[in-house]
This record gives structure tokens, C-alpha cells and sequence, in this order.
């Protein structure tokens, strides 16, 4: 089922009408704004790779924008905080084909004010890729990645006493954690010991020395066994030390 986008053609409007171009659609403190394309500029600082732009591209020219950029004023020009790939897939449309997608020139965004906390603001950076990117599309590397800047954005909301969307950051991270990227407990936990240990994941090689490792442990806790020294048991002893040692499991 095609969900239908939520802005996919603004209405064109002149610069001064642009600029008083304001709309309180969220019922929150949130205000989207009509913006210029030309007055967007990407942040140099955004964390997330580009990937997978051909599709975006694509989806965007069958369905239009479906989800807002994030942007935060700076003067007369508005820098990106969320939305670099749906910006880049943009730009690519304009330039194939500037007249048939003439309704992209205009955006409507998500404004931060000018001078919001910066802790805030990554927050939101985070919390806006990824509801346009989940978890489950990210790689292990870029999911740890994600998870340790968080916990050192949670750390920072504590110490300057914030407050994230209106609640005090009191009580576990990783209860914070779940509630704002919305996934369990357990999952959370097991990428914040991932990223205090620093990120290291165990490939399939180093399982199976880990594996094996274990069983030559098998193998010498065997050999100390009390045996009668019997010929049979001395031969079951050889035969299952021999195995253990020399095991090659899948």
C-alpha cells in the first residue's frame, strides 16, 4: 500500500510570501516553513552515509517528498541537520529535469530555532534519520556508531539538565534509550555493551576459534580425569583428547 505524501507539491510562492510561508501542522512546538531549495546547505558534520540514493531518487519521483527535512536557520540560509540523502536525491532531480520537478524547488521543513542547544539538536538529528532509516537497514558498525554518540548525548542532557521532549532525562539509559529510538530494552543494552567495549564485533573466523579454544580447554580438563588406566579407557581418553583438539566445526 502507497502512503500518500504528506507534502509532495508545495505551492510556488514569491520571496516575500515565501518567507512568511509558516504552518503549525504538528499540533506541537514544531513550525514548518516553505523554504527555497537554494537556501538549504548540507551539514558537514552528518554522520550518516548516502547509501542506497538511486532509490530515493526514484521513490521520490514516483511519490514526491514524504518526510521533511530537519534544518536549523543560520542568517538567511537554512543548514541541514536531517535529510542529507533525501537533499542529494533532490538536487539530482532538479538537475535532470528541472521543469517537470519544479515543485521541489520549494520545501517544506521542520525548522529548529537559531540557537537551540547542540545536544538537543544531535538528538533530533538521530531521532529524524531514523525514522526515514531504522536500525534494521543499518549495518552493526553504523548501528554501535549510532548508539555511542547517544549515550554520550544522554550523558550530556544530564549534566546541563535538560529536558527531552518536555521529560527530565531521569532514570536508566537504556529505558531512555528504547523510548526514544523505539526498540526493547534487551536490544539497547546489547549495543551499549557493544559500544563501552568499543564496538568490536566477533566476525565468523573468530567465533570459531573462540569455539575451538573452548574445546582444547574440554580436551585438557579431560586428561586429567582419574583414570584406571585401563587399555579401554586409555584409548577412549586418546581417541576423545585427539578429536577435541583437532576439531574443525562449521
Amino acid at each position: 500500500m502507497t502512503t500518500k505524501p504528506v507534502f509532495n507539491k508545495a505551492i510556488k510562492r514569491e520571496r516575500v510570501a515565501l518567507e512568511n510561508a509558516y504552518h503549525n501542522l504538528t499540533g506541537q512546538d514544531e513550525i514548518i516553513k516553505l523554504i527555497s531549495f537554494e537556501d538549504l546547505i548540507p551539514n558537514k558534520q552528518n554522520p550518516y552515509p548516502l547509501s542506497e540514493l538511486e532509490d530515493l531518487v526514484e521513490s521520490i519521483s514516483l511519490h514526491g517528498l514524504e518526510q521533511n527535512l530537519l534544518v536549523q536557520q543560520q542568517g538567511s540560509k537554512y543548514l541541514i541537520i536531517a535529510g542529507h540523502r533525501r537533499y542529494y536525491a533532490i538536487k539530482r532531480l532538479l538537475e535532470i529535469d528541472s521543469k517537470s520537478y519544479e515543485h521541489l524547488e520549494q520545501l517544506y521543513c521542520k525548522v529548529i530555532r537559531e540557537g537551540e542547544d547542540e545536544t538537543l539538536v544531535r538528538i533530533r538529528l538521530h531521532e529524524t534519520n531514523l525514522q526515514a532509516r531504522p536500525l534494521n537497514k543499518m549495518c552493526e558498525e553504523e548501528k554501535i556508531e549510532v548508539f555511542n554518540e547517544y549515550l554520550s548525548l544522554i550523558k550530556d542532557a544530564r549534566d546541563k539538565k535538560l529536558k527531552i521532549k518536555g521529560k527530565e532525562v531521569k532514570g536508566k539509559t537504556r529505558k531512555i534509550l528504547a523510548d526514544l529510538i523505539g526498540v526493547s530494552e534487551r536490544t539497547v543494552q546489547t549495543y551499549i555493551t557493544l559500544a563501552k567495549g568499543g564496538g568490536k564485533i566477533a566476525t565468523p573466523d573468530q567465533k570459531k576459534k573462540t569455539v575451538s579454544d573452548e574445546l582444547r580447554t574440554m580436551a585438557k580438563k579431560i586428561a586429567t580425569f582419574d583414570f584406571e588406566n585401563t587399555t579401554e579407557e586409555n584409548e577412549w581418553k586418546a581417541i576423545i583428547i585427539g578429536l577435541l583438539n583437532n576439531s574443525k566445526h562449521e
